[in-house]
């Protein structure tokens, strides 16, 4: 047989098997990615670890209740001390479940000056328990856009972005999460405000 046509026909072969590998590839969604990983996250569910938020935070498991982990994050000082003085924290006891929104002491500070200060023991307490919510531990990672009522009565805005399907709080993003015995804990990048009661013209 002519060497020709066999160095064709052997060309032929590795044309054909390099393009199996082409569009394997490209069905497969895997040509030209590198260390792919899926964009769905996965739930949080109780007695586990491991999981993570929407955004991809990591839930930290903790052998404490919400209102211990809540008092002690690192960086959230300022919410720990009004959380004990409001006397809310003695509040948050018994199997709950609760969600705690905890934010941090950078976000805090970046409140307008006298944003807190200038508040009365109920409009603290008020501010606090704008954080919580009873009855339900939220799976941030799986939570839908809409509202649910905090501890003090007033709404939070949930809101899950179409891009990435991460979920805010009112204007608020996961920093950390961490889950109790007794419900979750998220550390929160922008303090909660309640907000401001409609006055009357009469």
């Amino acid at each position: 047989m002519n060497k020709k046509v066999i160095w064709a026909g052997i060309a032929v072969v590795v044309v054909l098997v390099l393009g199996w590998f082409v569009w394997n590839g490209i069905q497969n969604g895997t040509l030209g990615t590198t260390n792919s990983t899926a964009t769905t996250t996965p739930e949080v569910t109780p007695g586990t670890t491991g999981g993570t938020t929407g955004n991809g935070v990591a839930v930290t498991k903790k052998n404490s209740d919400v209102a211990s982990i809540a008092a002690s994050i690192s960086g959230a000082s300022t919410f720990a001390s009004l959380f004990s003085q409001t006397g809310v924290k003695s509040t948050i006891t018994g199997a709950g479940p609760y969600t705690i929104f905890v934010p941090t002491d950078g976000s805090i500070s970046q409140l307008p000056a006298g944003t807190i200060s200038n508040l009365n023991a109920a409009g603290k307490k008020r501010l606090v328990q704008y954080h919580i919510v009873k009855g339900r531990a939220l799976d941030i990672g799986i939570v839908e856009s809409g509202t649910v009522t905090s501890l003090s009565g007033d709404v939070l805005n949930f809101s899950v972005s179409d891009i990435d399907e991460t979920a805010r709080v009112n204007s608020a993003f996961i920093v950390s999460a961490y889950q109790g015995t007794n419900g979750m804990v998220y550390l929160i990048d922008t303090a909660l405000l309640p907000p401001v009661p409609a006055t009357s013209n009469n």
